[in-house]
């Protein structure tokens, strides 16, 4: 297994964090001042429905044991791809749990990729209207796609509304998979047609791909990362959708693109019906490799969202792609909660 990080000598309690997606796991474990104790990413998915809930936290405990932190930990924080499928998340919080003797159960928590978001605020958030005047919205576009907000209804009641999100092979439109599969197809077809665009043949030189076969050999269609694979051509799509403004791949990419301004339409269209007085703005913080990575992917999104609900005032903001540390201040956030009670 490849590990990429930076190890430094223990001392006393720590706290780790997991972002578990559906490409790779990055850890990062700090201490009781915040101090980043080590941090890494491991290329292999965090997606437990689809790897498996055991092996996922059985490559969280040997990144941990190989940096000998593993008799330290007092918090642990994950945030799951895959948390739906309650088989492989029962594997996954029983292998945790099993590990760490020094780990308090109060202290353990294994939530939705998204909901760290929700459970832990940061500062652009903060910088403009709460959750009780405004709607917020969470938008991931990675390995699959996702469109969750939460907004206090009349009652003061918490509202919920969620589009797409089911998974990147039967749902999640605007996601990399999305993107990558709609690449892989039609320039398969285009080359076999000899149709093909010679840009498209230098963007795949460019990308490491030394021939056709090559592309096709990534893909790896009977291996368990073929959702992955897949995945990892989206930046070809974005690319050629850019380089290519008046080809078929651009109007792909497009249309990809309007199912998650259509779900960000439709959440907030949701929202107001619960909302006598109505709202004037709304909070959209992005997330997920393909969006953030892509600034031209980006730019069709936010001016589609704003071209199409003109009447809201939208507020953007960015994510980290890796939320790791989010869950890592959380444990450390919960663990002196409890120590306070």
């Amino acid at each position: 297994m490849k590990k990429k990080g930076q190890a430094v000598i223990k001392t006393g309690k720590v706290f780790v964090g997991a972002d578990c997606g559906g490409t790779k796991i990055s850890v990062s474990i700090i201490d009781d001042a915040k101090k980043i104790k080590c941090c890494g990413k491991l290329n292999v998915s965090g997606n437990i429905a689809s790897m498996g809930g055991e092996k996922v936290a059985l490559s969280i405990i040997e990144f941990i044991k190989d940096n000998n932190l593993d008799k330290d930990v007092c918090g642990f924080t994950a945030a799951l791809a895959g948390y739906s499928n309650l088989e492989e998340l029962l594997k996954f919080n029983g292998t945790i749990a099993a590990d760490f003797s020094s780990l308090n159960p109060g202290n353990f928590f294994a939530m939705p990729d998204y909901e760290i978001f929700f459970k832990y605020r940061w500062k652009d958030f903060k910088a403009v209207k709460s959750a009780e005047d405004v709607p917020e919205i969470i938008l991931i576009a990675g390995t699959g796609s996702l469109i969750i907000g939460r907004m206090a209804d009349c009652s003061g009641n918490t509202n919920t509304m969620r589009v797409f999100g089911r998974g990147a092979l039967i749902s999640d439109p605007g996601s990399s998979f999305d993107l990558g599969l709609r690449f892989i197809r039609r320039f398969l077809i285009e080359h076999d047609l000899k149709k093909a665009a010679p840009e498209l043949y230098t963007l795949l030189e460019k990308a490491g791909y030394c021939d056709v076969h090559s592309l096709i050999n990534k893909i790896d269609q009977g291996s368990l990362n073929y959702r992955k694979n897949i995945a990892s051509l989206a930046p070809l799509m974005t690319a050629a959708a850019e380089a290519m403004p008046d080809s078929p791949y651009n109007e792909e990419l497009k249309q990809a693109c309007c199912n998650l301004i259509a779900g960000i339409a439709s959440v907030v269209n949701e929202f107001k019906k619960g909302r006598k007085s109505g709202f004037e703005c709304a909070n959209v913080l992005l997330n997920g490799s393909l969006v953030l990575n892509s600034g031209y992917y980006k730019k069709i999104l936010i001016n589609g969202v704003n071209k199409q609900l003109k009447d809201i005032k939208f507020n953007f903001f960015d994510a980290p792609e890796d939320v790791s540390s989010l869950c890592a201040e959380y444990s450390l956030f919960k663990h002196r909660e409890s120590c306070n009670d």
